[in-house]
Order: structure tokens, then C-alpha cells, then sequence
């Protein structure tokens, strides 16, 4: 049963909107009520839902059925804003290939070598290109940054290839002009709207000014400024809800009541994000009978974990065994943080307990520490080793020496390799009409060596039986293996990891050389990381800030809430930077139900800890 508040937001179903909500104060749930009060108002009506993760997709499309049952549900569509682009994006792309993820670094990289330009910094020229390309106004002119953006688009055009970016560009374009299609449906209901970035908040209000028939949709947009936690890739945050607001004179409601945070925890949430100046003023209500509580805990530096005790009698034993031996200086000491909390944690005889961390190094400590104790812990949100430019190419790779006129993917791993751009334009027009282990080598510029032999190995791939699969794989990676040998790399180690993963998948794969490159594509495309609160109940949960958005448990620890660790500003002091790091703790800060913790070196706590209400104490 909706409340009063919720009520309220969708007395007009059929208006522009704009809704911010608290964290727990059951958005979705409204969200899905507007869906069914907007497909009841009108048996022509029809829904579009848009959210950021394919989970949350899926979620909301389950509770849609469940709620409305499957014939009203027909009329709805929920999806991402990538998902939604790309089928929208069809009608113009002309038969060319998404770059998705870490392949994106392989072209970064060709356009870097092309113009005779460093490539030891792809990193920061990956986050350049990503803030040129959401850039709608973007104009071409003489500097560096200017000239390898452009080289970029280039090579993507060289290689029928698009970027999300110049995908969501190129659509943008069709739709003010007419030459793609909306989507037909008459509202269109927006999720998590403090991530969207400028491109993305472009093809909303496309939408709203040319939808079904030429009348735009209705727009009704969701979410909280104060959980903004993504400015480092465009999201645009408070001035999202302030651009919506004026482009569409939209109606304003606040969901201020929170069904999820104890009266303590969200009080002191509130006073902490009030710190912030560019964000929406709310009322902060807690709807939870018990108060909760709020500790913030300083580690003492004379503290010594039980493990460590137990370390130490065990090494004077060894010494008094064997009097020559000197007691070496551990770096346990180090740890001892960590041990603390874990210590705190298993005294405490309480279940449902999440350990929330700025960084996955934090995480890796963390895990460690429990570990010692034999407790279980599941780590959520983390990426897989195979979304690497590594484990993508050498994937690539593969498949291009066994699949016929897989020039896409040749082209991906031979740049990642270093083969010069003008011969990767040959080849991938060349292997498009007959396949790699066919062409010639035409041309002024000779191959490299490298890739002159996996074409012999592409070669071999055609007479390949079943029973000699292995055989062939064992070839391949001695090949590889050389390869990696001989790269100007810093993660060679990672490399030759991966590499090892990549050959036991392909030799517990069965069937032929096709088949088992289809299966390595299938499952490291497939590796996805759990964050079902569900699975968690026999474990403690270990998560950054940022995956932890979403989520909720019943007693909640933020570790290392010390000065130089949060904020974590790097080379930006400035306001902005300071308080999105100040959202995101406030993010970790409302994951909790009923009890949050604050760690801390004792008399080396962060600012952000003074700006915290809370009892000094222990657990």
C-alpha cells in the first residue's frame, strides 16, 4: 500500500516529473505504481522504463509481471540506456561493431602509436577520449588531445566499428532529423537519474520533444542527487534534476521518509551530506521504530590482534630451538587494523554484517584478515579478470586464427600485439573477404614477424582434427608466451595469468577448435559478480563504497575513515571533488539498517569523521 507521500507522485500520471527519493524510501515501488496508474488511465498507453545495470533491468521487469501480471506487462519495456541505444541505433549503424570495454584500450593505443605518441599513459588518455566523446558540442581543432580523439574516430570508421559514445552521438542527430525512429511508447519512466550524463539526458529529452507520432513522451524521472557518485564519468547529478526541471517545467516531488536506516543512522547521514552546497535541500524522516546507533571507532596503535600474539609465542619458540636464528621484523604490524576490525566483528556474535571499503586494495586486507579467523567472506561488486585489455585480446585472438573472417577480433589482437596501423587497415578488408589464414601480404610495409606466424598458426587451425585440439592450443600459447616475452609491458605477471586461465578453459573445453573458441567467448564474456543480499546471510560481506549502492544490510562497518584515506583526492582538491567524495560516503552510510560503525587510527581520523554524529567507543 502506497503512503500518503508516495500517493501523491502519482495522482497526475499523465505530467513530466521529477521525484527525488531518500535511500529506502521505496522508489521502486513507486515507481512501479506510476507504471500501472499511467496503463490504467488509458488502454493506448505504454511504458518505457530506463535504469543503468542490467540487474536492475531485469529486477524491475520481474516486479512489473508480478505486480501487474504478464498482458498488462506487455505493455511496458524495461531496459538500460545502452541496451535501449543500440537496438534504437540499428537503423543507422550500417552493419558496424560496438567497441565495448577494455578493447576501447587497443584503439586508444593504435591511435597513440599512429601519431608517433607515448603509449605509457593509456590510462589517462582512455578518460580523455571518454570526456570528449560525451561531448555533444565537441569541435576538432590542433591540440594533442584533439588530434587523438580524432585518430580514434578514424580508425573506428577504418574498422566499421562505433563507441557508445559516437553511437549515442550519431543517434542523437538521427532523431532531431527524423532519420531514426523513436520509440513508440508515451512514457517514459527514468531510474537512478542522478548518473545520467549529458549525452544521455539528451536522448531522454529527445524523447519527451519527439516521441510516438511526433507528440513527445511524458517523462517522469527518479532518483537523489545526494547519491550522485559518478562525476568521474560524466554523470551530471544535481544538474541533471535542475536541467529536467527547466527543459520541461516538470513537477516536482520529494519520497522523504526512509524504511531501510534506524533514526540514528539516518540523522546522522543527514547532517553529514548537509555539509555539501550544490544539492536539493529535503526533509530526512526515518520510518523505523528502533533508534539504531552510530559509532565511530579509534584503533589504538598499542593494539595486537590475537593472531599476531599467537605469531609472535611461535617464533620465540622457533628462536629458542635454534639459538643462531635472529626474530625477523614482520610487517604483520601493518595489518593490525584490520585484524581489529575482524576481531570486533567475529566478538560481536551478530550476523548480517557488511565491511564497506574506499578501495578493493582496502578489500584485499580485509579479506585477509578474516581469513586468519576462518570466517567466511563474499566480496561483491568486484571486476572480472577477464574485463582487461589482456584477457580481451588474447580472447580475440583465438578466435580469429579459428573462425573465418573474424576481422573484427583479428584486427582488436593484432593491435593490441603492435602491428602498424597501415597494415591493420589490409588486413581487416582483406581477412573480411576471405579470412586471415588466406590473404597476402601486399603492400609496401611488410607484417611483423608476430603476425606473419599466426597466420601460419591461423593456417593450421584448417587442418586441425578433433583429436589434435590440444595439440593446436599448446602451440598457440607457446606462441603467445613469446609474445608477452617480448612486450614493453609493466603487467606481464597479470598477462601470463590470464594466459594460463585462457588455455585451462580451451582444454576443458570438448569438441573442435570452433567449438572451444566459442565456449572461451561464452563464459569470459559471461563472468558477472554476485550481489544478491540473499547469498550473503552465512558470510561476512566485503564491498567498496560505490558497489555497495543499492544494497543494504543490518549492521554496517566503513573501515579506514582516516586523513589521506577519505577523502581520496589525489592531485583535484577542489569543492566538487571533496564532496563527491562526501556523497559517497554518505552512500556507505545508508546501507546500514540498524547499527554503523567508523574505524579509524586513533588521533589520525579524516575531517569527515568531525562531520559525523556519533558515539566514540567500541562494538
Amino acid at each position: 500500500m502506497l503512503t500518503e507521500e508516495q500517493a501523491g507522485t502519482i495522482q497526475e500520471p499523465n505530467e513530466h516529473k521529477l521525484i527525488i527519493a531518500l535511500p529506502g524510501s521505496g522508489k521502486t515501488f513507486t515507481f512501479i505504481s506510476l507504471a500501472e496508474a499511467i496503463l490504467k488511465m488509458n488502454d493506448n498507453h505504454s511504458v518505457l522504463l530506463v535504469t543503468f545495470t542490467n540487474a536492475a533491468a531485469g529486477e524491475m521487469k520481474q516486479r512489473i509481471e508480478k505486480r501487474l501480471g504478464k498482458q498488462m506487462a506487455r505493455r511496458t519495456k524495461s531496459a538500460t540506456f545502452a541496451s535501449l541505444m543500440m537496438q534504437q541505433f540499428k537503423q543507422i549503424s550500417r552493419g558496424r561493431k560496438p567497441v565495448i570495454g577494455a578493447e576501447q584500450y587497443t584503439f586508444v593505443k593504435r591511435a597513440l602509436a599512429s601519431l608517433h605518441m607515448n603509449t605509457d599513459k593509456i590510462e589517462e588518455w582512455l578518460t580523455t577520449i571518454e570526456q570528449m566523446g560525451r561531448d555533444l558540442n565537441y569541435a576538432s581543432d590542433e591540440t594533442p588531445s584533439s588530434q587523438v580523439f580524432d585518430r580514434y574516430i578514424d580508425i573506428l570508421n577504418d574498422d566499421n566499428r562505433y563507441d557508445l559514445n559516437l553511437m549515442a552521438r550519431e543517434l542523437i542527430h538521427g532523431m532531431k532529423t527524423g532519420e531514426v525512429k523513436p520509440y513508440k511508447h508515451t512514457h517514459l519512466l527514468v531510474d537512478e537519474f542522478q548518473d545520467t550524463d549529458a549525452i544521455q539526458l539528451e536522448w531522454v529529452s529527445c524523447i519527451g520533444e519527439v516521441g510516438a507520432g511526433g507528440e513527445g513522451a511524458k517523462i517522469a524521472v527518479v532518483g537523489d542527487d545526494d547519491q550522485s557518485i559518478y562525476s568521474w564519468r560524466g554523470s551530471l547529478g544535481f544538474e541533471a534534476f535542475q536541467q529536467f526541471k527547466e527543459r520541461f517545467n516538470a513537477s516536482a516531488y520529494v519520497l522523504s521518509r526512509c524504511f531501510r536506516c534506524s533514526p540514528a543512522i539516518l540523522k546522522s547521514a543527514k547532517g553529514f551530506i548537509e555539509n555539501n552546497e550544490d544539492r536539493l535541500d529535503k526533509e530526512m524522516m526515518s520510518a523505523v521504530a528502533d533508534e539504531g546507533k552510530v559509532t565511530k571507532v579509534p584503533i589504538p596503535p598499542e593494539f595486537i590482534s590475537k593472531y599476531l600474539m599467537k605469531k609472535s609465542m611461535a617464533d620465540e619458540l622457533e628462536i629458542k630451538k635454534d639459538k643462531g636464528k635472529k626474530q625477523s621484523k614482520s610487517d604483520d604490524k601493518k595489518f593490525e587494523n584490520y585484524r581489529f576490525v575482524a576481531e570486533k566483528i567475529q566478538d560481536s556474535q551478530k550476523g548480517g554484517w557488511a565491511v564497506l571499503a574506499r578501495t578493493n586494495k582496502q578489500l584485499d586486507q580485509m579479506e585477509r584478515a578474516f581469513t586468519e579467523l576462518g570466517i567466511k567472506v563474499l566480496r561483491i561488486g568486484g571486476k572480472s579478470i577477464f574485463d582487461n585489455v589482456h584477457a580481451v585480446s588474447m580472447v580475440n585472438l583465438f578466435l580469429s586464427l579459428i573462425k573465418d573472417k573474424a576481422a573484427s577480433e583479428l584486427v582488436s589482437g593484432l593491435g593490441w600485439i603492435g602491428e602498424s596501423e597501415v597494415n591493420l587497415k589490409r588486413i581487416y578488408t582483406e581477412s573480411r573477404r576471405s579470412g586471415f589464414a588466406s590473404i597476402s601480404q601486399l603492400g609496401d610495409s611488410p607484417w611483423s614477424p608476430v603476425t606473419s606466424y599466426l597466420q601460419t598458426i591461423a593456417q593450421l587451425a584448417k587442418q586441425c582434427r578433433e583429436q589434435d585440439a590440444e595439440k593446436y592450443i599448446d602451440k598457440w600459447a607457446q606462441v603467445m608466451r613469446r609474445i608477452i616475452k617480448k612486450m614493453d609491458d609493466k603487467e606481464k605477471v597479470l598477462q601470463e595469468t590470464i594466459l594460463d586461465i585462457i588455455i585451462n578453459i580451451l582444454k576443458g573445453s570438448k569438441g573442435e577448435l570452433i567449438a572451444r573458441a566459442l565456449n572461451l567467448v561464452d563464459k569470459t564474456q559471461g563472468v558477472k559478480s554476485s550481489k544478491a543480499k540473499d547469498d550473503s546471510a552465512d558470510f561476512v560481506v566485503l564491498s567498496t563504497f560505490n558497489s555497495s549502492k543499492g544494497l543494504e544490510w543490518e549492521n554496517v562497518w566503513l573501515i579506514d575513515m582516516d586523513a589521506g584515506v577519505i577523502p581520496m583526492l589525489k592531485d583535484d582538491i577542489s569543492l566538487a571533488a571533496i564532496e563527491e567524495e562526501r556523497r559517497l560516503v554518505y552512500v556507505a552510510m545508508t546501507r546500514a539498517e540498524r547499527e554503523l560503525y567508523l574505524s579509524y587510527r586513533e588521533s589520525e581520523e579524516s575531517v569527515f569523521i568531525e562531520e559525523i554524529d556519533g558515539v566514540i567507543g567500541g562494538i
